[in-house]
């Protein structure tokens, strides 16, 4: 399991308190480099003590999380590939809301990761 993890691990990394960069990292097994792929999620126009705004910020980071992961080489009929792909998306939603730190995105967040 670890070595499935170290294969797509994902970060959010705040840029400003206006811009939230998602970077997802690959270490693809035999591949001496890892390779990163960065995402820009603005979100000066929202205000996260607004539920609603909350939930606009949650779909642009799970977005930006989708776009980010398809870079890991996801197989159409591969059971393997698409498991490594939710897993990225997982991993890169659960550290961009860590790293926003905002009650209200956490609260939707836990609200649609059950």
């Amino acid at each position: 399991m670890n070595s499935t993890i170290a294969k797509c691990f994902a970060r959010l990394a705040i840029a400003t308190t206006l811009v939230a960069g998602l970077t997802v990292n690959h270490a693809w097994a035999g591949e001496p480099t890892q390779v990163a792929t960065s995402v820009v999620v603005r979100y000066a126009d929202l205000d996260l003590s607004r539920p609603k705004d909350a939930r606009i910020l949650y779909d642009r980071l799970h977005a930006a999380a989708r776009w980010a992961c398809t870079n890991i080489g996801v197989q159409e009929n591969d059971l393997a590939s698409l498991s490594e792909y939710h897993r990225c998306i997982k991993q890169a939603m659960a550290n961009a809301v860590a790293n926003v730190g905002s009650q209200g995105l956490t609260e939707v967040y836990a609200r649609y990761n059950r």
